[in-house]
């Protein structure tokens, strides 16, 4: 308990997991943006797609593994990564995984604020009004193949979603879907 305290405090939100509707309009809007990848890469050979069509995917802030373990589910040809600084939710994650025996997902107590995502095609978050300032900044500064970002309730300040899913709950909750190249 101390530790989501001390988590919450520090990194300014606790770790919130998101609703079964929510997980399903994300991975509803990552099928649209992971075909467009795909079409993408069929266009531009030299693009960040493997062979065997594999793609990244990272999920920002992945605290209790849920979507995770969502994603690995629904796309076991990719790899999926997430980052959670909070070490119990992430402690959690990791037994989740290991017990679920999902191969092509890694989870990491890393700062995501300072990891390269170069290397992924599809981020995932759901993090709060701050962070999503900060993470605007990073991907203007970064210039990795970061094609699409899908936000859970948050909007990037200054960046147009190209579409927006509105949930049938009591707070309307919508989930963002970003280009960002």
């Amino acid at each position: 308990m101390f530790s989501i305290v001390w988590s919450t405090i520090r990194l300014g939100i606790s770790p919130m997991p998101s609703s079964h509707g929510a997980r399903q309009a994300m991975l509803d809007l990552c099928d649209e943006a992971l075909q467009k990848c795909i079409n993408q890469a069929i266009n531009k050979p030299n693009s960040n797609v493997g062979d065997d069509g594999q793609l990244r995917i990272y999920e920002l802030g992945s605290g209790w593994g849920n979507m995770l373990v969502a994603l690995a589910r629904r796309y076991p040809q990719h790899i999926i990564v997430g980052y959670e600084l909070s070490f119990v939710p992430w402690l959690v994650s990791i037994v989740w995984l290991k017990l679920l025996r999902l191969n092509n997902v890694s989870v990491h107590r890393q700062d995501f604020f300072k990891v390269d995502l170069s290397s992924a095609k599809l981020a995932l978050c759901y993090l709060y009004p701050q962070g999503m300032v900060k993470l605007e900044a990073k991907l203007t500064e970064d210039t990795g193949s970061l094609n699409y970002l899908i936000s859970h309730h948050f909007a990037l300040p200054h960046h147009e979603p190209i579409k927006t899913l509105w949930l049938k709950d009591v707070y309307q909750t919508p989930i963002y879907l970003y280009e960002v190249r």
